[in-house]
């Protein structure tokens, strides 16, 4: 008998339970319906019901108290009241709830309450992204304490003159950058360029700065070889890069504009004295003039470079001076390699400090004229074809 005074809508069959709903909706009958939503344990019920409730009360309730998502997400849609929306906004458990009522609130104000207050990034961010009035965009942009919302705010300007503001005023340096970016201010560009600590801000507001002179210091001055090389790079007044090759504090961008430039000085002394060993190869690869070649092979601090260096030097004298006075043996084998004179030869085999350089000298001395020997004793015996390769073989050899 109690069975029987039970309400359809609580039954456990869904497809009774759901027609019982449905059923309270066309009549329209408030209070069924209230009392499902509040008394149900089926949600199902729960949603559909709360389709048919029209005090915004209530519905507001739901939304604070229902434990099922899918509910409360179909009470809120029902609500049109900005003061009752932007509480839960700003506070529901859910976030898709959170974000439904965000879709449902155009007043510029509210909206800023919620992106200030917010408890949901995600929330705070579809907020401002609502947002129209200029001022209160500005004012996000320049104090809110997450970037991404001032920058989100930031693309939602188009007025210079707030850009600029914004630019010269915001919190954030990246957020700093993108406003002077998207206005055009060069001075905040080069600002930035000089002095911020993040090396990507730097990299990108650089290529907003016109200012050789500021270019030139950048190119001298920053910590970071990606951001000297993109000031230099930018550089093409003479001058300018003059000023770099001699004063830049790193030897890799200086390297670099003298390459540029074709100024030999600083190739060599780079060679000489860098203690980076790709700056020194590069550099004296860099380099044609036997001078600062032969004072490269002669005098630079490390061995690597002088072996590179001898390579290229021809003065056959210069050779002998090394072969004999090298302190690694290695270049002093190398620049006895290079030789063809006798005479420097004999002298190597004779004052070299080195035994094992004396006795290179010597064997290269006696295998020599005992080839022109050979030659000597052969052109009296021997048909033009034989001489020629025999003459052939000498000079080879003798060019190892």
């Amino acid at each position: 008998m109690f069975g029987l005074l039970t309400p359809a809508w609580k039954s456990d069959n869904e497809e009774k339970r759901i027609k019982a709903v449905e059923k309270a909706i066309a009549k329209n009958d408030q209070k069924t319906l209230v009392k499902i939503v509040t008394e149900s344990e089926y949600s199902d019920a729960r949603q559909i019901a709360v389709k048919g409730i029209n005090d915004c009360d209530i519905l507001g309730d739901i939304v604070k108290n229902d434990k099922n998502e899918g509910v409360c997400l179909e009470a809120i849609r029902r609500i049109d009241d900005e003061n009752a929306l932007v509480d839960l906004a700003k506070n529901n458990s859910f976030v898709l709830v959170r974000l439904e009522a965000v879709k449902k609130i155009n007043d510029n104000t509210v909206l800023a309450d919620i992106v200030k207050n917010g408890k949901n990034d995600v929330v705070r961010f579809a907020a401002v992204n609502k947002v129209s009035d200029v001022s209160i965009l500005a004012y996000i942009a320049k104090n809110d304490k997450d970037g991404g919302i001032c920058r989100k705010a930031v693309l939602n300007v188009n007025d210079v003159g707030v850009l600029v503001d914004i630019a010269k005023n915001a919190q954030h340096s990246d957020v700093r950058l993108e406003a002077a970016v998207k206005a055009g201010d060069v001075s905040v560009l080069e600002d930035i360029a000089i002095s911020d600590n993040i090396t990507q801000n730097r990299l990108r507001a650089v290529e907003g700065v016109v200012d050789l002179d500021v270019l030139g210091d950048i190119a001298k001055n920053d910590k970071d070889s990606a951001v000297r090389f993109k000031a230099a790079g930018m550089v093409d007044d003479k001058s300018v890069l003059g000023d770099i090759v001699k004063n830049a504090q790193y030897s890799d961008v200086r390297l670099e504009v003298a390459v540029k430039v074709g100024d030999v000085s600083v190739l060599g002394d780079i060679a000489k004295n860098d203690n980076i060993t790709q700056n020194r190869l590069r550099a004296v690869k860099k380099i044609g003039d036997q001078v600062v070649l032969e004072d490269i092979a002669k005098c630079a601090k490390y061995s690597d470079v002088r072996l590179e260096a001898i390579k290229k030097v021809v003065d056959e004298s210069v050779l002998g001076y090394i072969a004999k006075n090298d302190e690694v043996k290695d270049v002093r084998l190398e620049a006895v390699k290079k030789v063809s004179d006798d005479d420097v030869l004999d002298d190597i085999a004779k004052n070299s400090k080195s035994s094992y350089v004396r006795l290179k000298a010597n064997s290269e001395l006696k295998n020599r004229h005992f080839l022109l020997n050979c030659v000597k004793n052969s052109i009296s015996h021997s048909n033009q074809e034989d001489l020629r390769r025999l003459f052939d073989f000498v000079n080879k050899t003798l060019l190892y």
